[in-house]
């Protein structure tokens, strides 16, 4: 935008600013690829990490659960009654009714936010109902952090997560028809199909397969590794000579 300032010519001291915008418009921006870089390159390395990606979420889903309550594992039930049992060793009054209208209730609402923790499905191997303050001792007895603990050691990895080859990420299925790896010719975890066909339905797989039929073909002579021949042939290589272009050695026989 440019502004002129002008003068009539009549000499009345009149003053005009006289504005003239002139707006260029700019080519539009495209873009441009990198030089020595290949979108279509580009675009199967991206489809190769969402594709790594959806994999990776099929099989966290499955390996990870919810964390178990520090609650539900160090039995906070009856650690509560042994401190109501000691109060009253010390002080005139049973402590037990205030602590149980306090606490009970909390409790259950507390493990209600734990369906799916390890110790739930694992086979409820926490004692999520260990709600109830017990009365009249000073006893503590929690193997709540041993049971859990033996429950992981017996499943170790967990034996429906497949570990997927490239080979399978590429045939992973056309959206609505989930081709989902299997373990050792056994079906997946649920939770781990129902990821992956969600994958499968917002096209990743189909996405990777795609991009790499995109790719472009190299013209490469096939080379063969043999023995000399005579006359020599120029697609066939000695080891010393596939050598000897690497700088491995210095002359060939």
């Amino acid at each position: 935008m440019f502004g002129y300032f002008f003068r009539l010519p009549e000499g009345k001291g009149f003053s005009c600013l006289l504005v003239a915008g002139l707006m260029f418009q700019a080519a539009p921006a495209f873009a441009q690829a990198i030089e020595g870089c290949n979108p279509a390159v580009f675009a199967a390395m991206q489809s190769t990490g969402n594709a790594h990606v959806a994999a990776s979420v099929s099989a966290d889903d499955v390996v990870f659960e919810q964390d178990d309550s520090v609650l539900a594992l160090t039995c906070f039930n009856q650690a509560a009654a042994i401190s109501a049992y000691h109060g009253a060793q010390i002080w005139s009054g049973d402590f037990m009714p205030t602590l149980r209208s306090v606490i009970e209730d909390a409790l259950v609402s507390h493990y209600d936010d734990f369906p799916y923790s390890t110790g739930t499905v694992l086979g409820n191997r926490v004692n999520y109902g260990a709600t109830t303050l017990p009365a009249g001792s000073a006893a503590f007895a929690c193997d709540e952090i041993l049971n859990l603990w033996q429950a992981a050691e017996v499943r170790g990895n967990d034996m429906g997560v497949p570990h997927p080859s490239f080979s399978e990420l590429v045939a992973g299925g056309a959206p609505g028809a989930g081709n989902v790896p299997t373990v050792g010719g056994a079906a997946a975890d649920p939770d781990y199909a129902a990821n992956w066909n969600a994958a499968a339905d917002q096209g990743v797989f189909s996405s990777l397969q795609t991009s790499y039929s995109a790719l472009p073909q190299p013209a490469v002579t096939p080379v063969s590794v043999g023995q000399p021949s005579s006359p020599p042939n120029p697609n066939v290589q000695t080891p010393c000579l596939v050598l000897l272009q690497l700088g491995a050695v210095a002359a060939c026989p």
